[in-house]
């Protein structure tokens, strides 16, 4: 006989369960109290220039979702290196590289089918890192999958092989735009 407030963004759904729409969320709960639903306006975690390039991706994640005002701007805008396959790991290791010599937590975000290869980079270059498979996260460099990311915050990401990340999931874009 209670209600609750469900908060949350559709464009991060993903998994069996995910959801296309807020109307699908309530049925789901085969509730019998009447539904409302509010957007959201306004978004503070994640910096304007960083949902300016997320929301690109909604077109294809969510097309339903209307990206948030976002209250705050981070100190540089988001970089975009294009690198050949074969440069993409040595590539996001340097990147990572250069956010932790400046003192910031950073994520690397991985597809798992170029995980092996990031290893090898990580290994070859001597480069100390946390495993957030194993829940090992920590300051510097902590290199996690797309759906181990969700949740999970950083100063810097560095996201390898982004196309991989699309193609290998059913909610490919949804996790890029995570």
């Amino acid at each position: 006989d209670g209600s609750m407030t469900i908060v949350g963004d559709l464009a991060q759904s993903t998994g069996p369960f995910a959801r296309g729409s807020w109307d699908e969320v309530a049925t789901a709960l085969a509730q019998t109290h009447p539904v409302e639903h509010r957007a959201l306006e306004y978004g503070y975690r994640v910096p304007r220039q960083v949902m300016e390039l997320a929301a690109k991706l909604l077109p294809y994640a969510a097309p339903e979702i209307e990206p948030p005002a976002v209250v705050r701007d981070a100190p540089e805008d988001p970089e975009l290196i294009e690198a050949p396959a074969e440069e993409h790991c040595e590539r996001a290791i340097a990147a990572a590289r250069g956010y932790a010599g400046r003192g910031l937590s950073v994520g690397i975000i991985c597809p798992d089918e170029s995980r092996h290869l990031v290893l090898e980079e990580l290994e070859r270059q001597k480069v100390k890192w946390n495993d957030g498979t194993d829940g090992a996260l920590g300051q510097g460099i902590n290199l996690v999958s797309p759906v181990g990311s969700k949740g999970l915050e950083f100063d810097a990401v560095v996201v390898v092989s982004p196309h991989v990340m699309v193609e290998e999931d059913e909610h490919g874009y949804r996790m890029l735009y995570i």
